[in-house]
């Protein structure tokens, strides 16, 4: 059973490029489906272009170890809902641990 809960705010792994501002990032998440990719705000991601990092994501739904996660920003693909692995993600409480 997953640790994640609906609501809970997770980091969810990313690798990050320059926008096509200076202001936004072009995030590239690996999910259960295949690849997304989209572009945030440069202050919603951790790290820096040519990196791994990670954006931050508010738990929507939660199914055995798939875990569904509402993203801000604009994707190519999806909406902004990725289903990605709960053993990818790293609640926001821990990083305070």
């Amino acid at each position: 059973m997953s640790q994640y809960r609906a609501g809970q705010i997770v980091d969810v792994p990313c690798d990050v490029q320059a926008g096509a501002f200076p202001s936004e990032r072009l995030v590239t998440i690996e999910t259960v489906e295949g690849v997304m990719s989209g572009f945030i705000r440069s202050e919603y991601v951790r790290g820096e272009p040519g990196s791994r990092g990670s954006i931050r994501g508010k738990v929507a739904r939660v199914s055995g170890n798939i875990v569904e996660v509402e993203l801000l920003g604009s994707f190519f693909t999806s909406t902004g809902m990725a289903a990605v692995q709960a053993s990818s993600l790293q609640s926001i409480a821990e990083h305070r641990a």
